[in-house]
């Protein structure tokens, strides 16, 4: 539903700071060093690897980079799923909720990926950082939630 909604944006050109982001980011142009990669602007080391490793496999063309945020987008839709029925799997244990884990799942992760809020982190390139951001959230709650 996530791939579905935001496909369109596989055809945006780049706009705003995705200039400044990756047209003009010399780090990121070949060949690569993965110092320069890191420590350019070194606020955000881990946005600026994933525009490297974009422009390593897809080119300088913008298609490559939109089809990262909307696979990354796609990833946070996943996990949100299995987040939404591990809550409801235990609130199941812990009372009598009658809310099937699925239906708990599907319907958070559905409203996650066709939500507006996300049209500038998914639609922008330079708004990658905050896709990854939710990735890494989600991943840390499952791995936590994992780990007790």
């Amino acid at each position: 539903m996530g791939g579905l909604v935001y496909a369109t944006a596989l055809d945006n050109p780049f706009v705003y700071d995705d200039y400044l982001s990756v047209v003009q980011n010399p780090s990121i142009h070949p060949p690569l060093y993965l110092r320069s990669v890191l420590l350019y602007r070194a606020t955000r080391p881990l946005v600026n690897a994933s525009y490297a490793i974009d422009r390593a496999i897809w080119g300088p063309g913008p298609f490559g980079f939109h089809l990262t945020s909307v696979l990354l987008h796609m990833l946070n839709v996943g996990l949100l799923f299995v987040l939404g029925m591990r809550v409801a799997s235990d609130s199941q244990q812990v009372s009598s909720a009658s809310a099937k884990p699925a239906i708990v799942g599907f319907a958070s992760a559905v409203l996650f990926a066709v939500h507006p809020l996300m049209t500038e982190a998914v639609g922008y390139i330079s708004g990658r950082s905050e896709v990854l951001c939710g990735t890494f959230l989600l991943v840390a709650i499952l791995a936590a939630r994992y780990s007790r």
